[in-house]
């Protein structure tokens, strides 16, 4: 065969080019185009720009409600002040509502307001577990340094429960300095004397276990109490009728105290134990919100419980018959602020929490079919999740979750934690899942060594 041909028959034949086939670019899912990647959640992080699709997602509402599993969640705690720093440095915001002592909360307004340092003044109000939390420390800052701006930041609580450190001293004198604003006096000198200490003796009448004594300081309480109603029009004179409401809501908190001191009923060891305390907040915040700061926006701190719409549809793995009757705060929040209000749950799916000076939780996961599993795919360690417009997101249904904590409150039968997971369809108690793939304890300082915190970008 002559050269030329062969050469011809060779380019004929040749076998056709393998071309690498492109690889399929995936669909995009419901999570890529409603999840808000964040690249921090510690409150120092320089930039903000991350933050303006969450603010977007807000809107106009006046009330964000920021729900957390339990104070023992440092990732959380550190997400949250950051959020609210931002809620108060751009949109607004100058009101925080704390699941907090009402007066406590007060006592320490007023310390921020004089200029006291601001790492004193959260121990007047606050539980120690976000009292001393270094994580809210920049938080506290921040409501001390709004009092060189035009529009100071209120604290305040909606709790009954004392939880400052100087109630029961301090307490009794503001009140009769307040009963002391018409003369005469509503008490003669002797009966200031007596009532001075009326709640440090139902204190020591508790840890003694003496009931009478817990008896003649809640009759104590209820004479302060009927001196508010009888003297109620010349002390709204003298003052008014947003500081008298103040005060009757003061001593009527007091008496409830006392009323639980004396322990009528025993506790039945389940959730519903804490329905007079739920009620009592119910009303509270609202209140707040509506009546004493009208025309404020308002950051709500509080547990994920607390903040539930409803506690009849949520199921938990273990102990469900302890959770039968819960009636959730959030209940009644719903149905007098309604559409005000954006309440944002803070989730894990892994890892451990632990309150300041307590044994570490123990250790969470991501259950099969959970919500945090959904989420997870994404493979971020912060996201924000609308839960709204939720079709073809998988999401819009009953699925487990580790938005709610009730480990501290119902541990298994020998007495130990185990870590509970609660189904429901969390859409109808959140709008917003504020997403963390790995949480750590809470702490005195600075997150631990390893805990992710922020997004290496360089």
């Amino acid at each position: 065969m002559p050269l030329v041909l062969a050469w011809l028959v060779l380019f004929l034949f040749r076998p056709a080019p393998v071309h690498a086939q492109e690889p399929a670019v995936p669909e995009p899912t419901w999570l890529d185009d409603h999840a808000i990647q964040l690249l921090s959640i510690h409150p120092e992080y320089a930039g903000n720009d991350d933050l303006d699709r969450v603010v977007q997602a807000i809107g106009h509402k006046r009330i964000v409600v920021l729900a957390e599993r339990g104070p023992g969640d440092g990732a959380s705690l550190l997400a949250k002040t950051r959020l609210c720093r931002r809620l108060i440095k751009s949109e607004g915001f100058s009101v925080i509502l704390f699941e907090a002592g009402f007066y406590d909360c007060r006592a320490m307004n007023a310390q921020f307001a004089a200029g006291t340092d601001y790492s004193m003044c959260a121990s007047l109000g606050l539980p120690d577990h976000w009292a001393m939390s270094g994580y809210l420390s920049p938080l506290y800052r921040e409501i001390w340094t709004s009092y060189f701006r035009k529009q100071p930041v209120d604290v305040a609580g909606f709790d009954h429960r004392a939880t400052g450190r100087r109630t029961a001293r301090q307490l009794p004198r503001e009140l009769l300095d307040y009963l002391g604003s018409i003369e005469p006096h509503p008490f003669d000198k002797e009966q200031r004397r007596h009532l001075l200490t009326v709640l440090e003796r139902l204190d020591e009448a508790v840890k003694a276990q003496d009931d009478a004594a817990v008896v003649r300081a809640w009759e104590d309480l209820n004479r302060l109490s009927r001196a508010l109603e009888t003297h109620a029009e010349a002390l709204i004179a003298a003052t008014s009728p947003i500081e008298h409401a103040i005060w009757t809501r003061i001593v009527d908190d007091q008496i409830e105290n006392s009323r639980a001191q004396m322990a009528f009923q025993p506790p039945t060891g389940s959730l519903a134990d804490d329905n007079r305390r739920q009620a009592r907040m119910g009303e509270r915040m609202p209140w707040l919100a509506g009546q004493v700061y009208p025309d404020r926006k308002i950051i709500v701190w509080c547990s994920s419980l607390t903040a539930l719409a409803d506690a009849g549809d949520v199921r938990l793995d273990v102990d469900q018959e302890r959770f039968e009757g819960f009636t959730p705060a959030g209940a009644k929040w719903r149905q007098a602020l309604g559409e005000q209000m954006y309440v944002i749950g803070f989730d894990a799916a892994q890892g451990r929490a632990a309150r300041l000076r307590q044994e570490p939780l123990p250790e969470l996961s991501a259950q099969p079919g959970s919500l945090e599993q959904a989420i997870g795919r994404m493979d971020r360690p912060f996201l924000f999740v609308p839960l709204h417009d939720l079709e073809g997101s998988g999401l819009d249904r009953a699925m487990p979750g580790n938005l709610i904590c009730v480990d501290e409150l119902l541990p298994d039968q020998a007495g130990s934690m185990r870590a509970h997971t609660a189904t429901a369809r969390w859409s109808d108690h959140f709008d917003a899942v504020f997403f963390i793939r790995t949480m750590f304890p809470n702490s005195f300082d600075k997150p631990p060594g390893g805990a992710v915190h922020t997004i290496d970008t360089e």
